[in-house]
């Protein structure tokens, strides 16, 4: 299990937004010249894909996690695994936490603990359904609020939670015992971000673009602090009360 990484993170938790359709002359072959370069298990998962852009997207996601860990590691040596539960490891660190929806993965870094991310798209396409049968998830919901959002944001936060914990998301949806943590929500760009950490604590948002080189650019950068907007940044995120 990861404790840190060579390169110290300046934020508790470092959150890359990462499109993950090829587009325009760079984009082309992308994924097909980056899945060498990932590991030999996931290598195999997704050359078992029948469906070309769910190969693409989850080619360019791995390699994307790879390639923010060594910037984060200062260029040292990265070890990227799956552990038996299904948890993506750094070794020997940062903390890590994945999450993908609507072509977008959100990747979260962290130097200090583990942390839980979870992303879904706020859409008229993006399926959803309703809490009925599931406590734990009403109890998130605040008590008159119907639609999409709200069910959105307390998904998002179960989700969040379950990766933090190692949790069976099944469980947490039918307790309606609150789990003690830390829990800050994100809307913008047609997506839902929550972050599950232990403590409050600043948070940084990169959105990325994709270089000729299959290396990743920052296209625009956010800082929260836990009290909110830390620089009055009016970016592509907002927090979501």
């Amino acid at each position: 299990m990861p404790k840190g990484t060579q390169g110290a993170l300046k934020v508790a938790a470092s959150i890359s937004i990462v499109p993950l359709d090829e587009k325009g002359p760079q984009g082309a072959g992308m994924a097909a010249a980056c899945l060498p370069l990932l590991p030999g298990p996931l290598q195999l998962r997704a050359r078992a894909m029948a469906d070309q852009r769910a190969r693409s997207r989850f080619v360019l996601c791995h390699w994307a996690v790879l390639w923010l860990a060594r910037q984060a590691a200062g260029g040292a040596p990265v070890t990227y695994m799956h552990e038996s539960s299904g948890r993506p490891v750094l070794i020997p660190g940062p903390w890590l936490s994945i999450s993908r929806a609507a072509g977008h993965a959100a990747i979260g870094l962290s130097s200090t603990e583990q942390i839980g991310l979870d992303l879904a798209s706020i859409s008229a396409e993006a399926p959803w359904r309703s809490a009925q049968g599931y406590p734990g998830l009403a109890a998130r919901i605040p008590s008159g609020a119907t639609g999409r959002l709200p069910f959105l944001k307390a998904w998002t936060e179960l989700e969040a939670i379950a990766k933090l914990r190692q949790i069976p998301m099944q469980q947490l949806l039918v307790s309606p015992a609150p789990q003690a943590c830390h829990l800050a929500s994100f809307e913008g760009q047609g997506l839902i971000l929550t972050l599950a950490t232990e403590r409050a604590s600043t948070v940084s948002i990169a959105w990325m673009g994709w270089t000729a080189e299959a290396g990743l650019e920052v296209s625009h950068s956010q800082s929260f602090s836990p009290s909110g907007m830390s620089r009055g940044d009016k970016g592509p995120m907002q927090p979501w009360p």
